[in-house]
């Protein structure tokens, strides 16, 4: 990202919804706009989820997911970052950036 921007977020996702971003998901054609992906957590547990435009590749979004301490095999997003300014997506927003990661998670569960 050329010109990110990362907001707090805070918010519980379950072992269910964890386990899908973790897993991904690849574009089957050029219909799927989107491609998810995770590296592997770090030493403190931590997960960053990649949100990429699939025909482009270029990086829209990061989420750093810490895994629950709780046992319950969920995690908790701690952060979003997004891509600001001028530029073929911008989004200005931080409320608008966690709906629309938040909306590509989900169309990815289908």
């Amino acid at each position: 990202m050329e010109r990110p921007t990362t907001a707090a977020w805070g918010i519980h996702i379950n072992k269910a919804d964890f386990d899908r971003l973790k897993k991904g998901v690849e574009p089957r054609d050029m219909d799927d706009k989107w491609q998810i992906s995770a590296d592997k957590p770090d030493a403190a547990d931590i997960t960053v989820v990649h949100m990429r435009r699939s025909w482009t590749g270029k990086e829209m979004f990061t989420l750093k997911i810490k895994g629950s301490d709780g046992g319950d095999g969920g995690g908790k997003i701690q952060e979003i970052t997004w891509e600001v300014g001028p530029g073929d997506d911008p989004i200005e927003d931080e409320e608008w950036a966690k709906d629309l990661a938040t909306g590509l998670y989900l169309k990815s569960a289908h």
